[in-house]
């Protein structure tokens, strides 16, 4: 219903994005070329105005009255947030984990491999540990990608949170103290 029969864009680039992460993450050029391939379909889908679907194909054009509610290109920025988010922290998650919000340094050639220093996503306590630490690499798997880039009140309006946050707080929602909650009010 939000994007009517455009939802296929958007499952689509998603589908690439998780298969493009898999296939590229901890190696040298992993982020950099999702970076290339989430700004090159921004600025695509922004440019062709959501790809109308009469310009793929005339027998299409009745698909063009059936859009949905929200315009999809213009929600896509905040879906490759998330999708950028995934391919980071399994590219850190693989390349043995980040330290204070940095990308850990690459081993010397002739050093032993180094383990990622991998969380329990049941025992991260904090919003700082659960997004400093990676998560062990079965955490980065389909179901868990589509649940974080389309959960409807992150797809629509955000916050965007890391992957490894989401996962963990999934895994163990956080504990508010009506404290803390008063302090938002």
């Amino acid at each position: 219903v939000l994007h009517g029969a455009c939802a296929v864009y958007v499952v689509a680039l998603a589908g690439i994005s998780y298969a493009l992460s898999q296939a590229v993450a901890g190696t040298r050029f992993g982020l950099p070329l999702m970076w290339l391939y989430c700004c090159g379909t921004l600025f695509a889908a922004r440019q062709l105005e959501g790809l109308p679907f009469r310009s793929i194909s005339p027998a299409l054009a009745f698909l063009d009255s059936h859009r949905g509610m929200l315009r999809w290109h213009i929600h896509y920025n905040l879906l490759i947030l998330r999708m950028l988010s995934f391919a980071c922290d399994l590219h850190w998650a693989r390349h043995g984990g980040r330290q204070a919000g940095h990308r850990a340094a690459l081993p010397a050639p002739d050093s032993p491999p180094r383990l990622a220093p991998h969380a329990d996503p049941h025992n991260l306590q904090g919003s700082k540990a659960r997004v400093a630490q990676s998560l062990p690499l079965h955490c980065y798997h389909l179901p868990a990608f589509l649940a974080y880039v389309f959960y409807p009140p992150l797809y629509i309006a955000g916050p965007i949170i890391t992957f490894n946050s989401f996962v963990a707080q999934l895994a163990s929602p956080p504990q508010l103290k009506v404290k803390q909650v008063e302090q938002w009010g």
